[in-house]
């Protein structure tokens, strides 16, 4: 009987220590695609920046051209 109770406190202790690990690994992945979509808003938002910046120029060019 006291090994029944001992074995059932070790699979408690186990099932317990299952689910930390779990905790901590979905912690570690939802951290990492954080991550990963900040950089991506960076990019991003480079890139609009850069189109703008290219528009603004290519609108420039026609506006003095148009003006001669």
């Amino acid at each position: 009987v006291a090994e029944l109770r001992e074995y059932r406190a070790l699979v408690e202790q186990l099932r317990m220590w299952r689910q930390r690990a779990a905790a901590v690994i979905a912690l570690q992945s939802w951290t990492r695609g954080m991550r990963a979509r900040q950089r991506w808003g960076r990019c991003l938002g480079a890139i609009t920046r850069l189109q703008a910046g290219a528009r603004g120029y290519a609108d420039r060019m026609t506006a003095s051209s148009v003006r001669l």
